[in-house]
């Protein structure tokens, strides 16, 4: 099923799970992560050793089956994304794609991976799924209209893509190109992992996220959200219900935060295992009276030994 094609126009022939794909590749899954490292990206650009722009996970391409709406996200390169509008005698715009923020990605546009004229990449995204005018966009449309700011439906600042893949299916990219506007499964949207964080410990998240991520699992945070928003609230219940489960981030932040605390009660509510792992703080300032006599990771002095201890726990749970 071709949900789009990604056209490089500038940089490397890509590699797709160590083979060559060429410079016409086909996403056929719902997320795509693009890169230089081969253990961390679907789409390789460049190799580890290359002196390039393209860092070892750029950005993810993702796709939205309700609203038939893709977004581009930035990993926190080192050297940005951009997306490039316009062209063929209509004039060109560009977009700077903030770190950590999804924004629509539209049929037509390029991705521009690292500033021009270096050695990045040029990426065109063709797809002939049109968006569907659902009330998030509408009222992402209605807030620009409102607030008067520059980049319109574009930003997406309080909706995340709500897609469910099965555990092990990361392979987005196949050679054979099979074709086809099918619409996952609901056996086929699932979640590994919901991340239940405080804000002030992003930089932990964004950190094991991605080491999560590295290991072939589907992890959901809510970073690309507007907390409070109604449906902020409806993408936490549904990403919960989605997961096979729950791990929070303890700290003396999350233990004072309402909403870590909710998303706590909702999944044990749902029958979700939670996984806690201690960041920051102590057992005194960091621990709810709900997990104090569970067993957690410790990630304050040593992050590896505690991420091997999640990872250990994590991996007993999902292959059971």
């Amino acid at each position: 099923m071709r949900l789009a094609t990604l056209r490089i126009l500038e940089g490397p022939e890509a590699f797709a799970g160590g083979r060559p794909a060429g410079r016409t590749v086909p996403m056929l899954r719902q997320e795509l992560r693009i890169g230089r490292n081969p253990d961390w990206v679907d789409l390789q650009l460049y190799g580890m050793t290359d002196r390039c722009a393209v860092s070892r996970l750029h950005c993810t391409i993702t796709y939205l089956p309700g609203m038939r709406t893709f977004f581009v996200r930035d990993e926190g390169s080192t050297s940005g994304t951009v997306i490039v509008e316009g062209g063929r005698g209509k004039r060109e715009t560009e977009r700077p794609v903030k770190a950590h923020q999804a924004v629509e990605l539209r049929n037509g546009d390029r991705l521009r991976l690292g500033v021009q004229g270096s050695a990045g990449a040029l990426i065109e995204f063709i797809t002939t799924i049109s968006p569907v005018q659902a009330r998030a966009q509408r009222m992402l449309l209605e807030a620009d209209d409102v607030n008067n700011t520059e980049p319109s439906a574009r930003r997406v600042s309080g909706f995340l893509p709500m897609f469910r893949r099965p555990h092990n299916l990361d392979l987005l990219i196949s050679p054979s190109g099979d074709e086809g506007d099918v619409e996952p499964t609901d056996e086929a949207r699932q979640y590994d992992i919901f991340i239940s964080y405080s804000r002030q410990d992003g930089d932990m998240m964004r950190r094991l996220t991605r080491d999560l991520r590295a290991r072939g699992l589907v992890v959901w945070t809510d970073e690309t959200l507007m907390p409070g928003e109604e449906s902020w609230k409806r993408a936490i219940e549904d990403a919960i219900e989605a997961s096979r489960c729950v791990v929070v981030l303890l700290s003396p932040s999350a233990k004072q935060s309402e909403w870590v605390e909710r998303e706590l009660d909702y999944a044990s509510a749902q029958r979700r295992p939670i996984f806690p792992v201690l960041v920051k703080g102590n057992e005194q300032d960091a621990i709810p009276f709900s997990l104090i006599r569970s067993q957690r990771a410790d990630m304050r002095r040593d992050y590896d030994a505690g991420f091997r201890t999640l990872l250990d726990a994590l991996n007993t749970h999902l292959r059971a």
